[in-house]
């Protein structure tokens, strides 16, 4: 039988500098725009391509009590563009259907109250002797627990959950949280999910310091979790072919192609968390943080800039 375990976390770097730079809002109805119980959050991730220069992990907060009325928008839309069944993503940008629908559906998003998070992790740090001696023993510690995990997933499920430092503070007892990822290898046996589920146990009560009513994560199981995961889909491709890093430029973004351009456009007319006007007029807003190598690392929240 495994023993209880809880290698699966953060790392401490990580956790406060995301809980110092946790998003500016004071409670949860500041994103919601009502006084919501249930949250639910749909992420994604990018950048196994060799060329991406870093790997990112995006999220999609919304209230899930009444998130059917957006998704009922969504699908209306794709049926006016005789595309029902098709999922509007990053990797089927190029198909002329979907990308027509693309700018009407992602509006109908940022009508909705809601707020997309972005992490991007240089890949440089992969290479660093804190993260080689980091990953080692985390081998260690997931063999002596029974755990024949291979690091790179597990270091995935720690990313996957950097989201819980950032809007832990706007967590009390009463709420629910419904996690919802897409079919990633972090949950894609049953070790895996128990895995997770324990990492997530103990970075909430720690990260928000008391427990919530409940806390649930799933495989998209029904139509409007596909629906919904599209939204982090899409800035997460996007994100991972064009952020890039020069020691004389900057921060600055490089899309590959036209489809890629129009995506991060459109999300950068989402709310921008840094500016206080925006995030309290906007319904929907964005935040992004990027982590970058540096002695210590380097977090930095940035905005999106359009093309």
């Amino acid at each position: 039988m495994t023993k209880q375990i809880k290698y699966i976390e953060v790392n401490p770097f990580y956790k406060e500098v995301l809980s110092k730079n946790s998003v500016p809002f004071i409670k949860l109805s500041d994103i919601t725009r009502r006084e919501s119980e249930v949250l639910s959050i749909y992420s994604d991730y990018s950048g196994d391509n060799s060329l991406a220069q870093y790997e990112t992990f995006s999220f999609y907060l919304v209230d899930w009590n009444v998130c059917g009325q957006l998704y009922d928008k969504l699908v209306n839309i794709k049926k006016d563009f005789n595309i029902p069944e098709r999922k509007i993503d990053y990797k089927g940008r190029k198909d002329g259907l979907k990308f027509r629908s693309f700018p009407k559906w992602i509006n109908e998003v940022r009508d909705f109250p809601g707020l997309i998070l972005l992490l991007a992790f240089d890949k440089k740090i992969f290479t660093t002797p804190s993260y080689l001696k980091d990953k080692e023993l985390l081998k260690k510690e997931l063999i002596e627990a029974g755990l024949e995990e291979k690091t790179d997933v597990a270091q995935r499920m720690v990313k996957a959950i950097c989201y819980l430092p950032i809007i832990g503070h706007l967590l009390n007892e009463r709420h629910k949280l419904y996690w919802i990822t897409d079919n990633d290898v972090i949950i894609d046996t049953e070790k895996r999910t128990n895995l997770l589920g324990q990492a997530l146990g103990f970075l909430a009560n720690d990260v928000i310091g008391h427990k919530i009513a409940a806390f649930g994560y799933s495989k998209p199981i029904l139509d409007i979790h596909k629906e919904f995961l599209c939204v982090p889909d899409l800035i997460a491709g996007a994100l991972a072919h064009s952020l890039q890093w020069e020691d004389n430029k900057g921060f600055y973004w490089s899309p590959p192609d036209e489809e890629t351009s129009t995506i991060l456009n459109e999300y950068a007319k989402f709310g921008d968390v840094l500016i206080e006007e925006q995030r309290k007029t906007k319904l929907a807003n964005i935040a992004l943080y990027v982590f970058t190598i540096g002695n210590p690392l380097k977090v930095f929240q940035i905005g999106l800039i359009p093309q």
